[in-house]
């Protein structure tokens, strides 16, 4: 029988989490990614497009009341300011940062939209 040195057997269980967490979490970016681009008939150059485009911009400044707006634009802002490298050229505790600013905004985001969806549909009922 084999004798594995705790040391080795802790650094193979750590390799294999981020291994097994990088094909879930690139997994189910590419499922979402494919769901999107199935739903729009779009691809996601596309769609990205689409939503960088002036127009789409003109028609978020008219629909959304500017405390929504101003939300929206400093969160595009600060995103836009995030220093993203090639993963290889980036040290340990640049893609913790980087990692951890992407999860952070990600977060404020999604509270974002539901507040734009709470807004929408208040928004909704009074017309």
């Amino acid at each position: 029988m084999w004798k594995v040195s705790e040391s080795v057997s802790t650094s193979t269980s750590k390799y294999y989490t981020v291994f097994v967490k990088f094909l879930r979490t690139f997994g189910e970016f590419l499922r979402t990614l494919g769901e999107l681009e199935k739903e729009t008939g779009k691809s996601i150059d596309e769609i990205t497009k689409e939503f960088t485009n002036p127009e789409t911009f003109k028609m978020l400044t008219d629909a959304l009341p500017k405390e929504l707006l101003g939300e929206l634009f400093r969160l595009l802002i600060s995103i836009a300011t995030i220093r993203i490298k090639k993963i290889d050229e980036m040290t340990p505790g640049e893609k913790i940062e980087v990692g951890n600013q992407l999860i952070e905004y990600s977060n404020q985001l999604e509270k974002f939209m539901k507040e734009v969806e709470r807004w929408l549909s208040e928004h909704a009922k009074t017309k």
